[in-house]
């Protein structure tokens, strides 16, 4: 999990369709040594797991991602210029185990991540 020192939750929202967390990212943490020495970014992969992490939180099942729909990386997010961002994540569809949503990192009206996939309990 991410959530242990690479970023921390201010505040989390999750009503039945909807999840809205404004979250801290850690400019400090080691993956930034290497993604990129002076110059940290954010990697994809990791805002494929905060996503994960927090629409898991929300149903309070740990979760696999089991299809990626779309995949959209819309601006750098440097974690020194914007520690601070919003993920919103909106459950399009549950269907038996599988969760269809779709999600969005944003700072104000700057969008960094757009992302849609599906998402199954892990195990």
């Amino acid at each position: 999990m991410l959530l242990r020192d690479f970023y921390s939750i201010d505040t989390f929202a999750a009503e039945e369709q909807t999840v809205k967390a404004d979250i801290s990212i850690n400019s400090k943490h080691a993956i930034f040594e290497g993604h990129f020495p002076g110059n940290p970014i954010v990697p994809g992969v990791t805002m494929v797991q905060i996503v994960k992490e927090l629409l898991g939180r929300s149903v309070d099942t740990d979760l696999f991602l089991s299809k990626a729909l779309n995949i959209k990386f819309m601006a750098i997010l440097n974690p020194e210029e914007n520690p601070g961002v919003v993920v919103n994540i909106t459950i399009k569809k549950k269907e038996g185990d599988v969760i269809t949503a779709a999600s969005t990192i944003t700072k104000e009206d700057k969008v960094f991540f757009k992302f849609s996939g599906q998402f199954t309990p892990r195990g």
